[in-house]
């Protein structure tokens, strides 16, 4: 009874496969070398799950390589023994079921002598982390999104372009749109570059439709939205305002992909697939994994749709 419950709890884990009377055999996939793990660490705000994390679990949960990779879902976002996810992942990794940890976001300080210690493969998608600076990470190489938006623009004959983007975000890029707007021979005005919540959608529509209220003298004709969460909001309040999209006014809109906004009008989708973000992340587990040296930061550009 204790060996067939040994047997029973390998081939749980993995370890083992049944074939009935032919016995059980050694898995060609054993966790320890294809089960990987993507550890949430972006925390739903106020019940609103942004776009990004919709597409980091989508692909997480449909992606394989051939079949010999698997990629679970862990949300450990707080330390607590009460997480159910945090002791799952801490009780995979003592086990070996597991062969590599992909963080999506920051990993916690906390979790330094947990989740972080020992040398199971770990990498970062996002930016580099702050805490734990040597982890390899890869990120998404955002700096050309202006420029392309704004060569968009300029090929379609816009010359007056708005900027709206998340709050936490504007004072730090507001600036480089500005010039590279008066670079372009672009008119803007300080007033077109708003930042607000990505959280608030009415606060997004009452937005825009002051910055396209009737009363104003001048109003953009194309907007640079440098949110997905935001594009919905931002067609609302256009909507609202009686401007036809894009005839009036033109959108080009920072996205991830492959789960998009979801608007019923044309705008150009500048951004990044997570299944290559996801895809990187993994071949630098394998890598690690195997021996092989990698680079500690890979990059992925942003491209057109």
């Amino acid at each position: 009874a204790t060996i067939q419950h040994a047997f029973d709890q390998l081939e749980k884990e993995g370890f083992l496969v049944s074939r009935g009377k032919f016995g059980s055999y050694v898995s060609k996939a054993p966790p320890h070398l294809s089960k990987f793990g993507l550890v949430q660490c972006l925390p739903n705000c106020w019940g609103v799950t942004s776009l990004y994390r919709r597409n980091i679990d989508h692909v997480a949960k449909k992606i394989t390589r051939g079949g010999d990779f698997e990629l679970s879902i862990y949300e450990p976002l707080m330390p607590q023994s009460s997480s159910n996810d945090y002791v799952e992942l801490l009780k995979d990794i003592s086990s070996h079921c597991i062969a590599g940890i992909i963080f999506a976001g920051e990993p916690l300080p906390a979790w330094k002598d947990s989740i972080m210690a020992g040398a199971l493969p770990k990498a970062v998608i996002g930016s580099q982390p702050h805490f734990y600076k040597d982890l390899p990470c890869v990120k998404v190489e955002t700096s050309s999104f202006f420029d392309l938006a704004l060569r968009d623009l300029a090929e379609h004959s816009r010359r007056r372009p708005a900027l709206i983007m998340v709050d936490d975000d504007i004072a730090r890029h507001a600036g480089r749109f500005r010039r590279l707007s008066e670079e372009a021979g672009l008119q803007t005005r300080p007033y077109w570059e708003q930042g607000v919540s990505w959280t608030s959608r009415i606060n997004v529509v009452g937005l825009v439709r002051l910055m396209f209220n009737p009363g104003q003298k001048q109003r953009p004709d194309s907007i640079i939205v440098a949110d997905d969460n935001l594009l919905e909001g931002v067609v609302q309040g256009l909507v609202e305002s009686g401007v036809s999209v894009p005839d009036e006014v033109r959108l080009v809109c920072l996205v991830n992909r492959p789960i998009l906004p979801d608007v019923a009008v044309e705008y150009t989708a500048l951004g990044v697939s997570m299944e290559d973000v996801i895809g990187k992340a993994l071949d630098m587990l394998v890598a690690i994994r195997q021996g092989r040296k990698i680079q500690m930061s890979e990059k992925i550009d942003i491209s057109g749709s």
